[in-house]
């Protein structure tokens, strides 16, 4: 419980990316890259949390946040990514998502919001849009998704996207249209690069 209650009061505020002068000044729910997860919780929740985990090659884990439906928050859930390694815990990743059931228009006009937020903040960033994709992970090609990706100086990323899901994978694994924003350091970056390969 504790756990989502330090999150839940971390709440992203569009002005303070006004301010941003590097990825580490980007926030999600109040957590930055270059944070160590120890700020936000203690070592045994991250043990505890590592349950509910996705493992990326054999270094960096996945922990997930949830949310209460009555408590105050930007996003649906949001997701950390550090260097098992690492006994500092340093966060290699945030990511933070949104649901909009039904209703991939409303999701892509908020992207659309987001990305030129970004956009003002990065201007040097190189930039990738992309539009009405296959997603990978319906293999029948019928869900779609949209991309705004910034590769910025550092060599880190940051992703604003929409998932539009088809009637078939909502009903089967129950994943509504959904908003992504993802920030990832340039290490974590270099890493996905390569695992994707």
């Amino acid at each position: 419980m504790r756990i989502f209650l330090i999150i839940i009061v971390l709440i992203l505020s569009f002005q303070s990316w006004t301010k941003a002068n590097d990825i580490s000044d980007f926030e999600i729910e109040g957590i930055s890259i270059g944070d160590s997860l120890l700020d936000y919780m203690t070592y045994d929740e991250i043990q505890t949390s590592m349950n509910n985990s996705t493992k990326m090659g054999e270094n960096y884990l996945i922990i997930y946040y949830y949310y209460f439906p009555t408590e105050t928050k930007l996003y649906n859930y949001v997701s950390v990514t550090f260097d098992v390694n690492d006994k500092n815990y340093i966060i290699e990743s945030i990511r933070g998502f949104l649901d909009f059931p039904n209703d991939i228009q409303a999701c892509l006009e908020k992207k659309k919001e987001i990305q030129n937020e970004v956009k003002g903040l990065f201007k040097d960033a190189d930039i990738t849009d992309r539009k009405n994709k296959k997603h990978d992970g319906d293999e029948t090609g019928e869900s779609k998704f949209w991309s705004y990706d910034f590769i910025i100086k550092s060599g880190a990323w940051i992703s604003v996207g929409c998932s539009d899901w088809s009637e078939n994978k909502t009903n089967e694994k129950g994943w509504n249209d959904s908003l992504d924003v993802g920030v990832y350091s340039a290490k974590y970056t270099k890493f996905l690069r390569n695992y994707y390969k």
